[in-house]
């Protein structure tokens, strides 16, 4: 939806309005004001079809009359629900101007401004007979699957032991996020092909990791989803995992965190770690430091 915004808006002279509200995917048109235990506030919920219904009637029916547009032309071209502090943003385009770039990278301490000198590395084991579950996010409500949308809890995986969790120290004063989200990992795997999951978290001072965003990247296809490369079994190999955008505020206190895995199943299927389907436990290493610029790229405002 945000990449469909950014080209209409950017090649056509049509009007465009992007609406970014905290709701399910089924919650659009009911409107729930809950997820997961979080409630965003009754002010969260929007009439949808209204607003649908006065987009077109301002640009489509003619037939109630006045120029094309009318009060649509004040409104703004982009809302956007910012979670963290449940409050509405409207700018006029997306990503906002004003947002700038920050990187965090990964190091020893976990994610830090400053890129560290001494190369380090982070293994675990990732076993696609028994993947690392789905614990909510961008997904359907279907309840049979184990699916449940929204800012899940992630320490309910943390007693796993194939994946790793950085974060920054806690923050002395808030963080907004608006705009992409993304990661670049210097990893390595000892199969010809594998996953990579980033997940996005906010910390709490409890503990509590709440899921803002997540994205993958299918080793063998990491430079054109119709192109199958292989990988060199033990190579060190830059990937970049789309982790979608966010609308979010980090509240002073809380942590950043980035949790990397190797499946999130069944929002994804499995990578059985072989081209064959043959299922096969792999071994894998995330490098930082030195050479290896392994980071989680945001964009604040």
């Amino acid at each position: 939806t945000l990449a469909l915004y950014e080209r209409f808006a950017g090649r056509c002279e049509s009007p465009q309005r992007l609406i970014v509200g905290p709701w399910s995917h089924n919650g659009v048109l009911r409107g729930p004001t809950e997820l997961c235990g979080v409630d965003f506030g009754a002010h969260s919920r929007l009439d949808m079809p209204k607003e649908i219904g006065d987009f077109f009637d301002a640009y489509l029916n003619r037939t109630k009359g006045g120029e094309a547009g009318g009060q649509q032309e004040e409104q703004p071209r982009v809302r956007l629900f910012l979670t963290g502090e449940n409050r509405w943003l409207q700018v006029d385009q997306w990503p906002p101007v004003g947002a700038e770039p920050l990187e965090l990278f990964l190091s020893e301490e976990g994610l830090s401004i400053r890129a560290p000198v001494v190369a380090g590395v982070a293994s675990y084991s990732y076993d696609p007979r028994r993947p690392t579950p789905t614990l909510g996010g961008a997904v359907w409500e279907f309840p049979v699957a184990g699916l449940e949308p929204g800012p899940a809890d992630q320490t309910p995986l943390r007693y796993r032991g194939d994946l790793r969790v950085f974060a920054s120290t806690p923050l002395t004063e808030p963080i907004t996020l608006v705009g992409p989200v993304s990661c670049v990992l210097h990893a390595e795997t000892d199969g010809e092909t594998t996953d990579f999951v980033a997940k996005l978290l906010d910390i709490e001072p409890d503990g509590t990791a709440r899921l803002i965003c997540d994205g993958i990247v299918r080793a063998h296809l990491r430079a054109d989803p119709s192109e199958v490369r292989p990988v060199q079994p033990g190579a060190v190999v830059q990937y970049e995992v789309d982790m979608w955008s966010a609308g979010h505020t980090f509240r002073p206190g809380h942590r950043i965190g980035l949790e990397v895995t190797s499946a999130s199943f069944p929002k994804w299927d499995r990578n059985p770690n072989s081209l064959d389907g043959v299922l096969r436990t792999a071994q894998q290493r995330i490098h930082w430091g030195g050479k290896y610029a392994s980071r989680l790229r945001l964009w604040v405002g």
